[in-house]
Parts: C-alpha cells; sequence; structure tokens
C-alpha cells in the first residue's frame, strides 16, 4: 500500500488520535509520510479548557504536516451534509491523497456516520480505511491490521493525554490503550497492532 500521502478525519477533536493515532506515528516515523489531519468539530469538553487547543498539540506531538479545524457544531452534522461533502470533495480535488483514515461503516455516532459516508462518496479513487472505536460499534470488520511497536503506542497515549478536557473517560486511559492493542496484536502474532474495515482499496 503506497503511503505517501495521508488524510485523516477526525469527526470530534481526540478521534484521530483515538482511531489511529498508532497508525500514523507509524506512518510518520517509518515512511515519512505527508500528513494532513481534519477534525470537523470539538470534543464534548469534561471540563474547562480548550478541546481545539489540545488537537493542535496533540498533532505536534507526530509532526503532522497539516492541521485543520473546521468548527462545525457537534451531533447536527446531518443538517450540514452538503458543506461537508464539498469540502472533502475540495480535498480530493486539490491533492493526490494515497490514503484516506475516516470512522467506520459501523460506527454508530451520528456525525461519524456523516463523515463516513461523504468520505466514501468524495474520494472514489482513494483507499479508505475506516478505524475502530468500540464504544460506537455493535460490531466490526477486522479487515486490516497495522503491526505497531510500542513506541507507536507511546506517542499514541501522549497525544490523548494532551486532552485534559476529556476528563478519566476510560478510552482515553493508557491501560485501554494497550490493552486493546495487544489483543489486536495477538490476532497477527504480533505485540501491538490496530485493525480497520477495508471500507475502499485502491491499487
Amino acid at each position: 500500500m503506497i503511503t505517501n500521502k495521508v488524510l485523516a478525519l477526525a469527526p470530534h477533536t481526540d478521534d484521530v488520535e483515538l482511531g489511529c493515532g498508532g497508525f500514523l506515528s507509524k506512518l510518520k516515523k517509518q515512511y515519512d509520510s505527508k500528513i494532513d489531519v481534519v477534525a470537523f468539530s470539538e470534543a464534548q469538553p469534561l471540563s474547562i479548557g480548550s478541546p481545539v487547543d489540545e488537537f493542535k498539540t496533540a498533532m505536534s506531538i507526530i509532526n503532522v504536516n497539516n492541521v485543520e479545524f473546521l468548527g462545525h457544531k457537534p451531533r447536527y452534522f446531518h443538517e450540514r451534509r452538503q458543506e461537508i461533502l464539498d469540502f472533502l470533495w475540495q480535498k480530493n480535488k486539490d491533492n493526490n491523497y494515497d490514503l484516506v483514515l475516516c470512522p467506520s461503516s459501523y460506527d454508530n455516532h451520528q456525525d461519524h456516520q456523516v463523515i463516513n459516508q461523504e468520505c466514501f462518496r468524495a474520494f472514489k479513487k482513494t483507499t479508505i480505511l475506516g478505524y475502530e472505536m468500540p464504544w460506537n460499534c455493535r460490531t466490526f470488520r477486522t479487515d486490516v491490521f497495522v503491526s505497531l511497536e510500542k513506541k507507536d503506542l507511546e506517542l499514541k497515549f501522549k497525544m490523548l493525554d494532551c486532552y485534559k478536557t476529556q476528563g478519566e473517560r476510560v478510552f482515553m486511559s493508557k491501560d485501554y490503550i494497550f490493552d486493546m492493542a495487544r489483543t489486536r496484536g495477538l490476532q497477527i502474532d504480533a505485540n501491538y497492532a490496530e485493525c480497520y474495515e477495508a471500507i475502499r482499496i485502491v491499487l
């Protein structure tokens, strides 16, 4: 799989770190990929602070090339569906991405569904992988596994640890991040891994 130029889509700040933070770390470290990340809205803060500032700080940890925050209202993406599609279509036109990462087709969060569906429409000639967020899914298709090193997970947690506004959510904890990666790694005889839904593969 060619990964020179990668686009990661986060419906909310922190989604990309949770869903594919290890893979992004690996892409930067091993392949020096050009990575663009777009966050469409803020994660709901549980304490005083700025999720947008936390997002930008988190992205700087792995030296993401371009970071965008669009400021949509959480849980109302369906009202901006055409605007979101137009934005993604323009991103596709202006960039020749090799890979796009977005929420999976099995993700039940309403905002995540909109991003998944409009991503599929906008990037017809590009490989699209859907990242895993178990707390939003009743099921998940483990089509693609990405083996990770401990350093990749350390950086993933370091990114997530920027989000002080998210309080003590279980899925933000170091134990959860490592336990989930060990479980997925066990499936491919690796120490750690993340897995993805193959939404579209273009070779």
